[in-house]
């Protein structure tokens, strides 16, 4: 572990995240006769056991920054506090960035072209996406309701491959990445978090609600987050959203278990875009069946030998 003498900025900022975090446990060690404005001179054995192993320093270090940094940890900041979380962050952005066209982006993962028949993506060349078109969009998240964002698009010039958040297109043919990303385009300027997806799927399957009180639901209880205006698509959230997200989601996860590649039309009308990726995978259920069918554990299955079902006969 690193003495105090050899610490990053990265091990400041781990410090001083978890320190807030940890403020009132701080606290609550101390005597009642302690001044809560004031930060305590030393910190408990337990607190300075996790700080050190969270952050990878020793104990001697943790001290030693305390008395360095216990002022900055206790009072609060203003300029740390608008970046210190999600909210903050956001918050930040709408009033010091829109004027200026920052907001959430959403780019591709990739910096360079992943075609290896490509001349661009040559270790010789290293040549970075460099073609970039930005569009407005929204995105339904799960904690911070519908956010306004920018949806960047890279395209390579040596085998004109556009590279989008969570596919690529090439030849009319959109090809989803092999990992899914935590966030999924579910209309052509919508983009909803996987986790809630997740949860319209588990709200469709399990409490049997439909996609368009899924919809409503989630706007009436995020009604609070509001775009800012001007902007150029409003927050409504459809059924036929829900459902895109419904579907995209499964069919990626199905794919994630079959290493395979989830590839589908990148034109023609939406609600025909699945359509073939689902009739391929009920196809294959239908053939082969549900991973559940191999499933022979001793409590759902009984076995019975010959001779006990000649004896009960």
């Amino acid at each position: 572990m690193p003495s105090a003498s050899e610490w990053t900025l990265a091990h400041v900022f781990c410090f001083i995240q978890l320190a807030r975090i940890l403020k009132t446990d701080i606290l609550l060690a101390q005597p009642s006769t302690h001044n809560p404005t004031d930060a305590p001179i030393y910190l408990a054995p337990s607190i300075s056991k996790f700080i050190s192993s969270a952050c990878n320093i020793d104990k001697e270090s943790v001290d030693i920054a305390w008395t360095v940094l216990k002022d900055e940890v206790w009072n609060e900041n203003p300029l740390v506090a608008s970046v210190g979380d999600a909210k903050s962050i956001e918050e930040t952005f709408r009033k010091h960035g829109m004027n200026l066209g920052f907001s959430h982006t959403l780019f591709p993962p990739c910096t360079s072209c992943i075609n290896p028949n490509c001349s661009y993506s040559a270790p010789d060349k290293g040549l970075k996406l460099q073609a970039a078109q930005q569009r407005a969009a929204v995105l339904y998240t799960l904690h911070l309701g519908v956010l306004p964002v920018w949806s960047v698009h890279l395209e390579c010039k040596g085998c004109n491959i556009n590279y989008h958040h969570d596919y690529f297109v090439k030849a009319g043919q959109r090809t989803y990445y092999d990992t899914i990303p935590d966030i999924l385009q579910i209309g052509e300027h919508q983009f909803a978090e996987r986790q809630l997806i997740s949860m319209w799927r588990i709200n469709m399957n399990v409490a049997w609600m439909s996609a368009e009180n899924c919809a409503n639901t989630y706007l009436l209880c995020r009604s609070d987050h509001q775009l800012p205006e001007p902007w150029q698509f409003g927050a409504t959230l459809s059924h036929k959203h829900v459902y895109d997200g419904f579907v995209l989601l499964s069919l990626l996860e199905d794919c994630n278990d079959r290493n395979s590649t989830l590839v589908i039309p990148h034109t023609g009308p939406q609600n025909d875009r699945f359509t073939l990726a689902m009739e391929a995978r009920n196809q294959r259920i239908h053939l082969y069946g549900q991973p559940e069918l191999r499933h022979h554990c001793k409590k759902c299955v009984r076995e019975f030998p010959p001779t006990e079902i000649s004896r009960t006969s």
